[in-house]
């Protein structure tokens, strides 16, 4: 399930911490499924927050094992529908909207409108629980549904019942780790019951995503007030410390840098591609990986396109992503004429990606404000030279990749045409560039969190 790098990165970081030997629960608003991690607890409206004590023992005598004080009913009613994954798939198609993509409504939830979903919440975790005592499947029962119309606002009030509802159960947490806007008003409904250090992990802001101008001024409003009642807060990059000082407020002792990584499949990817660095043909082919938005910068990569194009006419231009801008983006490349250049591969799921980067010679990153920019670390792991904006997060940690001003077009493209057209320098940038992210690992990431949670001891 993807929406975008704040999964990654969250992903990651879990994987670092569990690997150190630290325990997390972590809280999601949509989950269908089980995940089976020693160290790692998933709690969803799918997946409720269960005790041991709260399982009768004898369960364990059953053949429906219930694992690690945890186990969705999706698991075992999946042994008895066989089409209990169609189910899941069709909810998820309906309810899983981007909150990148999302704005929010003119109007938040009423009491009647909380005091519904938390009832809402409540029957289903009951009917789940009384499921799992059972060895007997008698309901078929889909996934959590929010309404339609307030989805979001919904969602981002469930995280605070499921967070409150695992601390009723267990108060024995030492830190509260919230991601992005979308949680902070789980913390705001947290801090009212619990004195627990809480830290505020920012992989955007709405400036970077949207500018100074064109913003949504509630999400705005909600990350201030978060930024300002956190106790810490992480910032994945120098670059995003200094938005957060200059555009929020916030004193800078207050902020520390985690920066992101590379995953496990590209550890075991650089083992096997550095010892075949010559053998990668270039297919001429440019690639752009991201949402079309304002803050990826999608007219620049087009600009920088038409200019090479009048040089070498036979580069392709894949573009891997959706957004509000698409359609914009579609008209200029018409009207500059070189339509037939470009390929669009709409939305890919994780797999797809890797397959495009995979059959690409180039990559570019033209954000124009980029926290920090995990595809790029991808793509340096398919062997595959990088452009990336100065303006990023992830410039501050890759030394060998091509950097240039989002706005530069015209060093941009002449930064394609030499590396598309001189394979040494091609085959420098890659070898170097591993060396690069061969030393960020999702373990050094975790050990650097911990050394600033140690900052509440």
């Amino acid at each position: 399930m993807i929406s975008g790098g704040l999964a990654t990165a969250t992903e990651g970081l879990i994987n670092g911490l569990i690997a150190l030997g630290h325990k997390v629960t972590l809280v999601l608003p949509y989950f269908p499924h089980t995940v089976k991690i020693k160290g790692l607890k998933i709690v969803s409206p799918e997946n409720p927050y269960i005790l041991d004590e709260e399982i009768d023992d004898n369960i364990h005598n059953k053949k429906t094992v219930y694992n690690q004080k945890q186990r969705s009913v999706f698991d075992i009613i999946s042994q008895t529908y066989q089409d209990i994954e169609l189910i899941i798939q069709n909810i998820s198609n309906k309810n899983n909207n981007s909150h990148y993509n999302y704005a929010l409504n003119d109007f938040d939830l009423s009491q009647k409108d909380k005091e519904n979903l938390e009832k809402d919440l409540k029957n289903y975790h009951h009917l789940l629980t009384e499921n799992l005592k059972s060895n007997e499947i008698k309901l078929k029962i889909k996934p959590f549904t929010f309404s339609i119309s307030n989805e979001i606002n919904e969602k981002i009030y469930a995280l605070g019942l499921l967070a409150l509802d695992i601390l009723a159960k267990d108060p024995d947490y030492n830190i509260i780790h919230a991601h992005d806007w979308m949680s902070f008003t789980a913390i705001e409904m947290l801090n009212s019951k619990y004195d627990i250090p809480v830290v505020a992990h920012i992989h955007s802001t709405e400036i970077d995503r949207s500018g100074d101008i064109h913003n949504n001024r509630r999400i705005l409003a909600i990350e201030k007030k978060g930024l300002e009642n956190a106790d810490m807060i992480i910032a994945v990059s120098n670059y995003t410390k200094n938005v957060i000082i200059e555009k929020f407020g916030i004193v800078h002792k207050k902020i520390k840098v985690v920066y992101n990584a590379n995953n496990d499949q590209h550890i075991t990817l650089i083992k096997k591609t550095e010892k075949n660095l010559e053998n990668k043909t270039s297919k001429q082919t440019v690639t752009f990986v991201g949402r079309i938005t304002f803050q990826k910068g999608p007219s620049y990569f087009v600009f920088a396109a038409q200019k090479v194009l009048k040089i070498n006419p036979n580069v392709i231009f894949k573009v891997v992503g959706t957004g509000d801008l698409l359609p914009s983006m579609k008209q200029l490349i018409w009207e500059l004429g070189i339509d037939k250049n470009f390929i669009f591969a709409g939305f890919l799921n994780a797999e797809g990606v890797q397959n495009v980067l995979n059959d690409s010679s180039l990559f570019v990153m033209p954000s124009v404000s980029e926290p920090f920019g995990i595809v790029a670390l991808e793509a340096i792991a398919k062997n595959i030279p990088v452009i990336i904006s100065k303006q990023s997060g992830v410039s501050e940690v890759l030394n060998h990749a091509m950097k240039v001003d989002f706005w530069d077009t015209d060093l941009m493209a002449d930064r394609i045409l030499s590396i598309l057209k001189y394979k040494p320098i091609r085959n420098e940038l890659v070898e170097n560039s591993l060396k690069d992210l061969s030393q960020r690992t999702w373990k050094h990431s975790a050990q650097t969190l911990i050394n600033a949670y140690s900052d509440f001891h």
